[in-house]
């Protein structure tokens, strides 16, 4: 069966491959930007360092895909299966990352990382940086962008995390 990767924008084709699915396929260092990649069967697919970015992604299987240094800015990823998927470094997603798009700089928070732009790092990390650390980043532009937006990103990447229990807590404590 012919599957055809199309660009959502221009519907030109930018891969064309004769396979039932794209389940494992090499795909890295791929060009797949503004792809339509809706639905697709990507389970286990190689895209480390492919640009994704402004793909539509929706309900796609990327399960146990390798993503490392791939570019899904600007991607809609909703309904898209990225469990087990590695963004870097050994890092698995378990949860669909959140993007927030439409600010200076698009910003993805993971389960325990947070992406803005093209910085990654831990919560705890964008948490501690200091003025200096950020400006490091981009400047004054970013120093700006992190004083306006800190406090709605954290509380964001937080609330996506389990509620640590308390061992010493009693029943009526947590309720």
């Amino acid at each position: 069966m012919p599957i055809q990767i199309k660009s959502r924008f221009t519907d030109t084709v930018l891969l064309a491959l004769n396979a039932e699915t794209l389940v494992g396929a090499d795909l890295h260092h791929a060009d797949l930007h503004h792809a339509n990649l809706h639905r697709a069967d990507l389970r286990g697919a190689d895209l480390r360092r492919s640009n994704l970015s402004g793909s539509d992604l929706h309900r796609s299987d990327l399960h146990r895909s390798d993503l490392r240094g791939s570019d899904l800015r600007g991607s809609y990823l909703s309904g898209a299966d990225l469990s087990g998927a590695i963004i870097r470094d050994g890092i698995t997603i378990q949860t669909v990352p959140l993007q927030i798009s439409g600010l200076l700089y698009p910003v993805i928070i993971f389960d325990a990382h947070i992406q803005i732009g093209c910085e990654f790092h831990s919560i705890e990390d964008w948490a501690s940086f200091d003025d200096e650390r950020i400006a490091r980043m981009d400047g004054v532009a970013a120093r700006k962008f992190w004083k306006v937006h800190k406090d709605a990103i954290l509380a964001l990447a937080n609330s996506r995390k389990p509620p640590s229990l308390n061992c010493n807590m009693g029943l009526l404590d947590f309720l």
